[in-house]
Parts: structure tokens; sequence; C-alpha cells
């Protein structure tokens, strides 16, 4: 499935109740089982096992999360730290063997460098500011270990409040995501990797441009950098006392 940036207000989804538990076919394993009932963790999506989720689905579970007032408590309590930080970073608020879900921010100009989700099926939900997303298709022959490669089919567009980002399949599959505002900005993030290993990249552009407007970019260059076969940790924003 090609990837998409949509408004979510242009789509009718049902949305699954909050706690909503995978069907008794498919029971969720014991790591899932142990953070439903941790503080600030959240249900298992109903098909989020081995095999691959539809994306209007994720995406009304990712809603859901939304009706928790806790969530937003974390949302806030998140933008307040990530206002004085020029980075990026991730929250969690669900994980187990086959998919995580987050909060991804990224402080005033933060950038999250192009990388690839190879197999993988990425949603991305907007929740405050705005985040400039750059993307390439990825390459039919085999992304070299390291050295340079060529990326077609690039385009710039701008993830707002309630905005959709779907990544499934080779279109659109490398991206990258800037904030060029004063402001932090933050989006729902979920990924699922089915559990398992892959083989995951950065791309760092090898060309200079400018990122004053967004508009249509075709090709770019990049050197490429090999993360390995495992999901990279991140670490959670912390404030000056470490909560």
């Amino acid at each position: 499935m090609p990837s998409t940036v949509t408004s979510a207000s242009s789509h009718r989804l049902r949305v699954i109740p909050s706690r909503t538990t995978p069907p008794p076919s498919a029971p969720p394993p014991a790591t899932a089982r142990r953070q439903e009932t941790a503080p600030g963790r959240c249900a298992s999506p109903a098909g989020s096992g081995a095999v691959r989720p539809d994306a209007a689905a994720l995406h009304a579970w990712m809603l859901s999360l939304q009706e928790d007032e806790a969530f937003y408590r974390k949302l806030q309590k998140l933008y307040a730290r990530a206002a004085s930080v020029a980075e990026w970073g991730w929250e969690p608020l669900y994980e187990d063997e086959r998919m995580r879900c987050g909060l991804l921010w990224l402080g005033p100009d933060g950038a999250l460098p192009l990388h690839d989700h190879p197999g993988m099926v990425s949603v991305l939900v907007g929740l405050v500011g705005e985040i400039e997303m750059e993307r390439y298709d990825a390459p039919r022959a085999p992304v070299p270990s390291e050295g340079h490669v060529l990326l077609s089919g690039g385009t710039r567009t701008c993830l707002r409040r309630d905005d959709l980002s779907v990544i499934d399949g080779p279109r659109g599959n490398i991206h990258g995501l800037r904030n060029t505002t004063a402001h932090p900005a933050v989006a729902l993030d979920a990924l699922w990797h089915g559990g398992r290993p892959v083989c995951r990249h950065l791309f760092f552009p090898t060309g200079s441009r400018s990122a004053a407007r967004l508009s249509a970019v075709m090709l770019r260059e990049c050197r490429v950098r090999t993360l390995g076969d495992q999901l990279p940790g991140l670490t959670p924003l912390r404030g000056p006392s470490g909560g």
C-alpha cells in the first residue's frame, strides 16, 4: 500500500473502545499482559499479532488512546519539557514483542534524519505543532551496508494536528522529520515490526538544500549507515530532576 498523508477528518473510522483486548484466538503475549496493568500503559490493539495489521484498524486503536485522561497529562508534561530541547525523542505508551506505540516529539528546530522501516507498518497521527516530512521510495536493489545510494520519488509534506501518515511498503518508506517552528511538535507514533529482525539504515544527504518552503524533491544522493538487525533503543525525555 502506498504511503499517504491525509487529514483524519476526511476518514470515518470506527473507534475501538479504550482498553480493547485481542480476540480469544490470539491472546496477547506475556509482555503485553504485564504492561496493560502498569501505570500509563495501554491495552494491546486488535490484530497486533504476527499477521500484518490493517492500517485503518491500527489508526482507530491509536485514536482510542486519546480518550484516556492520563494520555493528555503525559502529553502536556512532555510538551512543556520539549520546549527547551532542540532534539527529538520518543516516549513509550505501549510495547509488545511485535509492535510499539508512543509519543514522538521534536523540540524547536529538532530533526529526525532520513531512515527506513523495511517490512514494517508505520502510522503517525499529528497531535501538536507542525512536522515537515521528507520521503523517498525504497531502492529496488538492496541498500548497501555502507557507501552511497541515489534515492528517488521524493516529496515533502507537512503533518499537522489530526493528520494521518501511513508507511506500508516501499513507496515513501525512507523518511525524515523536521520541526521548523519555534515550538515543540508531537505525534502519536505506532510501529509494527512483527517481531522479526530487520536491517535498518540511516541516510545522510551529501548535498545541501533549503527547508524554507515545502516543495517536491525528486532525487537525493545519500551516504548510508547501517543500524543493524534490531530496532534501536530510544530514551524517554527526562526533566532536570530525571523524572
